[in-house]
């Protein structure tokens, strides 16, 4: 939040006209490896995002750096991009 703070006053904006959102997604079970396989999809699916992935690529160690995402963008990018994922970045995720 200061980054964007900081950058809107730079550019000239009021920092207090930004909005800023957080999303949180929770899944309660007793069973947290079952999750895996979706978990692993879900964190595809945010290194996809623009913007997103970036910060994730420069905040977290444990997920691993693609000089080029010829996995991502792609219909059946999910399924080929998961093996990336291990249950480690999955771990860390939580």
């Amino acid at each position: 939040m200061q980054e964007i703070r900081q950058a809107a006053q730079e550019a000239g904006r009021d920092p207090r006209s930004i909005d800023i959102a957080c999303m949180l997604v929770v899944r309660l079970t007793d069973d947290p490896d079952s999750l895996r396989p979706t978990l692993k999809q879900r964190i595809v699916r945010l290194l996809e995002e623009t913007y997103v992935g970036e910060i994730l690529l420069g905040k977290v160690d444990s997920i691993p750096r693609f000089s080029t995402p010829t996995c991502f963008g792609r219909q059946d990018g999910d399924k080929e991009a998961v093996k990336f994922i291990s249950d480690e970045m999955v771990d860390a995720s939580m």
